[in-house]
């Protein structure tokens, strides 16, 4: 019962990654529009927990024996710098996703700091960063699962 549990609340943490903004109307429809905070501040919350609640899923599917504990050559220091190069990757695809891909795309950069860069690339560009970060994301909670297994 607890992995389904785990995996609603990754499922919804994806979610309001992946659409801040009816994140924001849904929690804040009593709030005058006007007078909402800006959307993309649960972006950062949603982040910071799944960094959290991921690595504890993770955890539990190895102990209920539906995925194998991690067999790899990195140990200890090497895979905690692995593990955090990876988190702050993935973060900062989905914080700041246009950033992050002109970083990655040296033809984008241009057209990001003229501003030439039109709203539908923009949000194609700003999901498919999302996505990446999403999966970086996981990614790295599946690495730190055995530092937080009992």
């Amino acid at each position: 019962m607890s992995i389904v549990i785990f995996i609603a609340l990754l499922a919804m943490l994806c979610c309001m990654i992946l659409f801040p903004g009816f994140f924001n109307d849904l929690t804040l429809f009593r709030i005058a529009r006007k007078a909402r905070p800006d959307a993309d501040r649960i972006v950062t919350v949603a982040v910071i927990s799944l960094l959290f609640f991921a690595p504890h899923f993770f955890g539990e599917l190895t102990k209920t024996g539906h995925i194998h504990p991690l067999r790899s050559n990195l140990n200890g220091m090497a895979l905690l710098i692995v593990d955090i190069f990876l988190a702050v990757f993935g973060a900062a695809a989905c914080i700041k996703p246009i950033w992050f891909m002109s970083r990655l795309i040296p033809r984008l950069k241009n057209s990001v700091d003229v501003g030439t860069i039109d709203r539908s690339a923009a949000s194609g560009i700003t999901l498919i960063s999302k996505l990446w970060g999403i999966a970086f994301l996981f990614v790295a909670a599946f690495l730190a699962s055995p530092l937080f297994s009992n």
